[in-house]
């Protein structure tokens, strides 16, 4: 009895063994199943969007050109950006150019290119006045700057007019100008210079040194034979060099009588000194 129950125990168990296997066998097969297709599905969307690109675009041989009634099955595609563009014609192209207005300049004798400016110099450095390099008028005392002459005064005198201290220098192109004037050039000594400062000036005197600054691109040709701050001097600033002929040339006037032609400014910590900005304001050397 024993041996039949232990038997019928392993049939049972043999059973079930199949039946999981068989059930396994067909999971297997249906997820096999399943991924060919969904890829088959793929492959023929893809072939199917190959073939509707196909159509759509039509390219003739490169080899020669091929008309509309040559290929009669290729569609027309209209481009989005030809059907929003406006071509006029000819006719209205001609009529949009005979259209457009001119202005006519009128000649007017009075503009700042017909200003009588003959025997009239520059009222910082004394040099005659060419209109090409810009011209600036004081609206006070009428007298001329050059450009780069208006620059210096806006540095080094705050603006002001060499001649009457006033603030009123325009550009000539900004309003109608009158008959200018040169400006009064006091002479001044070594006694009376201090009576000066702020107006331009004219100054002779005998060149003891001409000293560099301790950074060594400023320059002072020394009138008295003092230090720096205390003594009378022309000073050359580093953007003026060249104008003023070098280094060299400043160096060469030690020991000869200079006439100079330039701004007496007062320097809080370097004292006197005579700003002169061109080699025209150098008036001679003895």
């Amino acid at each position: 009895m024993a041996e039949i129950l232990i038997l019928l125990s392993i049939l049972i168990f043999l059973g079930a063994c199949v039946v999981v296997i068989i059930a396994t066998i067909k999971f297997v097969s249906y997820l096999l199943d399943k991924k060919p297709k969904n890829t088959s599905k793929q492959s023929q969307a893809n072939s199917s969007t190959r073939t509707n690109s196909t159509q759509t675009t039509y390219r003739p041989s490169p080899s020669r050109p091929v008309s509309p009634s040559q290929a009669p099955n290729a569609p027309i595609v209209s481009s989005k950006s030809e059907s929003n563009t406006y071509r006029p014609s000819a006719k209205t192209g001609r009529q949009s150019k005979l259209s457009i207005p001119f202005k006519v300049i009128e000649n007017n004798s009075e503009s700042p290119l017909d200003l009588d400016i003959k025997d009239l110099v520059d009222a910082l450095t004394g040099a005659p006045l060419q209109i090409q390099l810009g011209l600036y008028q004081c609206q006070r005392c009428k007298v001329f700057y050059q450009a780069q002459s208006y620059r210096v005064i806006q540095e080094v005198n705050e603006g002001k007019c060499v001649s009457c201290a006033q603030k009123q220098i325009i550009n000539v192109a900004e309003r109608k100008q009158q008959r200018g004037h040169n400006a009064d050039v006091n002479v001044i000594t070594l006694e009376n210079y201090r009576d000066y400062v702020g107006n331009v000036i004219t100054f002779e005197g005998h060149v003891f040194e001409v000293k560099t600054s301790r950074r060594g691109i400023d320059y002072a040709v020394m009138f008295e034979n003092k230090s720096w701050s205390n003594g009378l001097k022309m000073v050359v600033f580093p953007d003026r060099l060249h104008s003023m002929g070098g280094y060299e040339f400043l160096k060469s006037l030690e020991g000869h009588k200079v006439r100079v032609r330039g701004l007496l400014k007062l320097h809080e910590k370097y004292g006197y000194q005579i700003v002169v900005s061109d080699h025209a304001m150098i008036l001679g050397v003895q």
